[in-house]
């Protein structure tokens, strides 16, 4: 056998370059969505703080809260909320590889409401 026959006609480095640049950017987009969705996140859980806020004793008293769950039920709302988009990119996943086996597993059932997950909830829905 000679030399000339061992050598592939063809290169293989271009389409491993293709593939890895490709790689990079599917993950490099991935990481500016992430920030952008905290971004958005950050804002809406401000905007959120600033209306509940601005509301009387009374009407937070109307909602089932005072004055001092405010920060704390934002926070339990933001976890509702992620858990609630973690459930659906899976049922995505899982609808894009073919399995339709939508029902969520023991561990990422979606947690009670919360008094101010659902106050929160009504101000998305007034504004």
């Amino acid at each position: 056998m000679t030399m000339p026959n061992i050598i592939p006609s063809h290169s293989t480095t271009a389409p491993t370059i293709r593939r890895g640049i490709g790689i990079f950017l599917v993950r490099f987009g991935r990481l500016i969505h992430r920030w952008v969705a905290a971004s958005i996140a950050r804002h809406e859980r401000k905007a959120a703080l600033w209306a509940l806020r601005r509301l009387s004793d009374r009407e937070l008293r109307d909602m089932g809260l005072n004055r001092g769950d405010i920060g704390v039920g934002l926070a339990e709302a933001a976890k509702s909320r992620l858990q609630k988009q973690q459930n659906r990119a899976l049922l995505r996943e899982r609808t894009m590889a073919g399995s339709f086996n939508t029902a969520p597993s023991a561990a990422k059932e979606r947690p009670a409401a919360t008094g101010l997950s659902l106050a929160f909830d009504k101000l998305e829905v007034c504004h």
